[in-house]
């Protein structure tokens, strides 16, 4: 059988592919696709949200919650109880 040497760089590239493919991490979503009525559903998510923005910039602002599809009522709302899951979360993480 006789396999020429593009034929094997092409198979070479095409299982690195697949397996970059098989071990790259899922991407996380941007914003829901659609409201979440579930109370503690929303809480989670916020405090998720939370910790993915303060990961990438230092801190969660209002601005960015916002951005991601919160609505200013849900976060007056379960701000508080997000920012302690989100707290806790960090926390169990670093120590």
């Amino acid at each position: 059988m006789n396999i020429d040497a593009a034929t094997l760089v092409a198979n070479a590239q095409a299982r690195k592919a697949a397996l970059a493919a098989a071990n790259a991490p899922t991407a996380r979503r941007k914003a829901a696709p659609g409201p979440v009525t579930a109370e503690d559903a929303v809480v989670r998510r916020l405090s998720d949200d939370m910790i993915d923005i303060a990961a990438a910039k230092g801190c969660a602002e209002e601005v960015d919650l916002l951005n991601r599809g919160h609505s200013l009522a849900a976060l007056r709302k379960y701000g508080d109880r997000a920012r302690e899951i989100a707290n806790r979360a960090v926390v169990r993480r670093v120590a």
